[in-house]
């Protein structure tokens, strides 16, 4: 195929609600440079277990098989 859609969803965890949220938008400025667009954001959780938050975010990117490069999805 020339145009093929990845997406991955990645997950953030910390003992603090508040840096879980920072790493998120860490994550999203690195992966917005490669033209990544987030589709989806779930709601933070407690996992008691790990005793830490969590937050997973979703996103998307073409990838062009003629160019060879990813493009921007609008």
């Amino acid at each position: 195929p020339i145009l093929t859609i990845f997406q991955i969803s990645i997950t953030c965890w910390n003992e603090k609600q508040r840096k879980t949220m920072e790493m998120t938008d860490e994550v999203e400025i690195k992966l917005q440079e490669l033209n990544f667009t987030r589709t989806n954001t779930s709601p933070s959780i407690y996992d008691p277990i790990l005793q830490k938050y969590g937050i997973t975010i979703t996103f998307e990117v073409r990838w062009n098989a003629l160019t060879n490069s990813f493009q921007f999805i609008r």
